[in-house]
């Protein structure tokens, strides 16, 4: 049992890492777009 607990765990700090990166990275594209309009 602590075993699937610490996987499901895992998947979880890895899926909102990667809601992270994915808001960051969305940011700094968005960002990039205005830099390009100007």
């Amino acid at each position: 049992m602590p075993v699937a607990l610490g996987i499901e765990f895992h998947a979880q700090f890895a899926a909102l890492f990667a809601y992270l990166v994915y808001c960051l990275g969305g940011a700094k594209s968005a960002r990039a777009e205005e830099m390009l309009n100007d």
